[in-house]
């Protein structure tokens, strides 16, 4: 329908007629419009459009806030014909310095510090440390490694896939004789579960599978590290000795080989490189502790000038990730989605007063009280058929001090060791990875080891905490994995949450702006001395401390 409406003005109607304001009441109630033919059209729904989009993109950028806590515990001295780490040293006694003198001290808070002031502001951020994003890309079974428990002066050697190190004792519990197994991390036991043993020496006991006959030993939170076995002495050819050393793999159901754990380190591939990244200092942010810090006059240090020398700093980073990183390229470990990265932080030792490259271990090869020297040979990359090795001599004539040339995309680091059983279709971390390095002993001694984690995870989705099953032929949406399980003939699986979706508290929800992701993610960045036992405090005279009790919150 085509209506013509003619608007005559209000002068022009007749003779000698006056002017006025004419209005024309248009309604916009009606529910139907004109169609054009060839035209198309759609309605759109700004939060389904939303919540479409931010499930089809796969491109993430991560931010967060940096916060360094650094443990400089360790004085010693420097050789002036070596380095210039002389001239940075920290003390708070006046020593009256010459050049005939050797000054000791602490080495400065800057020589950790993420942002050097006297450097190359060009370079400044990634002298001391580089940042990189990082994916869990495969798995490492056959990983070496060493445990060496402060009750036995033995080292048990062994390889991931062996599972979980223990050592174990003879106890009398209730009128029972008990085999108790103490782990150094949590063993992830529960009652009504089994065990496959690996006790060295005593492969009698290796060949049957044992049921979990009591967790702990009534001291809090050890039910988490310690499970204790009921075996028959008929089982028992001889006795087992005290402190004897093992491992054990988990199994759920008995008979069912498919239910036991299987134990790897995962392998970080990174994704980014060292240019990566922005670092700032944070504005109106500092740490909860204070600066130790002193004022030297120019008698009391080797540069001859009056200045203000930091032993210890708690400055606050915001760092920025500036790549954007496509996880769809990339499926995890297990063959499944991407749904964790890491920020991974690496001593790039740029002024070469460490030994480089670090050594790494797991959280048992870095116990509370004394110092595990196997992880010495453990070196984290730049040795035979690595493909970033250290870059050659970065001082003249002093060819034992190095560096570290960065890391580039593709490039792997060793991570968490990891227990997935696929029973549970579950994965957990048994234990973080940590490094490990030391100041140069040509530049500087008198000290001794420090350690930090490098991996920092961001949970990118989670899976459900119920499994799915059915048949691909009559089931949609079935993922791709999903793992068949013979027994039963059918297909298992966890979803993988959207973005946004939360049940029951499990989920993720973060910014999702101009097509990408952005999760935040804050570090708190821990470098402790190997011996966090060792007591490192000036107390006034006649001053005592008790002996100090670790309870398990250390």
């Amino acid at each position: 329908m085509n209506n013509k409406i003619s608007i005559i003005k209000s002068d022009s109607r007749f003779k000698g007629a006056s002017q006025s304001d004419n209005k024309l009441n248009i309604s916009f109630d009606n529910d139907y419009r004109e169609l054009i033919e060839g035209d198309r059209s759609t309605t759109l729904n700004l939060i389904e459009t939303f919540d479409r989009e931010r499930r089809e993109s796969s491109t993430y950028r991560f931010y967060g806030k940096l916060q360094p806590f650094i443990d400089n515990a360790y004085s010693g001295s420097c050789d002036p014909s070596i380095s210039n780490l002389i001239y940075s040293l920290y003390n708070d006694t006046p020593q009256n310095f010459t050049n005939s003198l050797t000054f000791v001290g602490f080495p400065q808070f800057k020589e950790f510090d993420f942002i050097r002031t006297d450097v190359d502001e060009s370079v400044n951020d990634e002298t001391n440390w580089n940042l990189f994003v990082s994916l869990p890309t495969t798995c490492n079974h056959e990983q070496p490694m060493t445990y060496t428990p402060s009750v036995n002066s033995t080292t048990l050697e062994f390889t991931a896939f062996d599972g979980i190190p223990f050592y174990v004792n003879n106890v009398t519990t209730e009128g029972r004789t008990l085999l108790r197994f103490t782990c150094p991390v949590e063993h992830g036991l529960n009652l009504g579960e089994y065990v496959l043993l690996n006790i060295r020496g005593y492969s009698f006991l290796n060949t049957n599978t044992y049921p979990i006959y009591s967790l702990g030993d009534g001291t809090d939170k050890s039910e988490k590290f310690i499970f204790n076995l009921l075996i028959p002495y008929s089982n028992l050819v001889n006795p087992v000795p005290n402190n004897s050393l093992g491992t054990f793999r988990r199994q759920l159901i008995l008979g069912d080989d498919s239910s036991i754990s299987t134990y790897y380190v995962l392998e970080n591939e990174i994704v980014t490189n060292v240019k990566d990244y922005n670092l700032n200092r944070a504005a109106f942010a500092r740490g909860v502790f204070d600066e130790i810090s002193v004022f030297e006059d120019e008698l009391d240090n080797p540069i001859g000038q009056d200045r203000v020398a930091v032993k210890v700093d708690y400055p606050v980073y915001v760092y920025t990730i500036t790549k954007d990183i496509d996880i769809s390229r990339y499926t995890d470990n297990l063959g499944r989605p991407i749904s964790k990265a890491y920020i991974s932080i690496f001593l790039r030792n740029n002024l070469g007063y460490f030994n480089y490259p670090p050594n790494y271990g797991w959280s048992w090869n870095f116990p509370y009280n004394f110092v595990d020297n196997n992880v010495d040979n453990n070196h984290v990359r730049g040795f035979t058929n690595d493909p970033q090795p250290v870059s050659g001599v970065i001082t003249p004539n002093n060819p034992n001090i190095n560096s570290g040339k960065p890391l580039q995309i593709g490039d792997k680091l060793r991570g968490d060791f990891m227990e997935y059983n696929q029973t549970e279709l579950k994965e957990r971390v048994v234990s973080n990875i940590k490094h490990k390095f030391n100041f140069n002993g040509n530049v500087f001694s008198g000290a001794r080891g420090y350690v930090y984690k490098p991996h920092n995870p961001i949970q990118l989705r989670v899976y459900s905490e119920y499994i799915e099953e059915g048949d691909p032929n009559q089931v949609v949406n079935v993922p791709g994995y999903s793992t068949y399980f013979e027994t039963e003939k059918t297909w298992k699986w966890r979803d993988l949450y959207d973005v946004g979706f939360v049940e029951n508290g499990n989920g993720v929800d973060y910014p999702f702006i101009n097509k990408s992701h952005y999760p935040k993610r804050d570090i708190n960045f821990f470098v402790h001395r190997t011996n966090r036992s060792e007591i490192s405090v000036t107390l006034p005279s006649g001053t005592t401390i008790d002996t100090l009790l670790v309870d398990g919150c250390e």
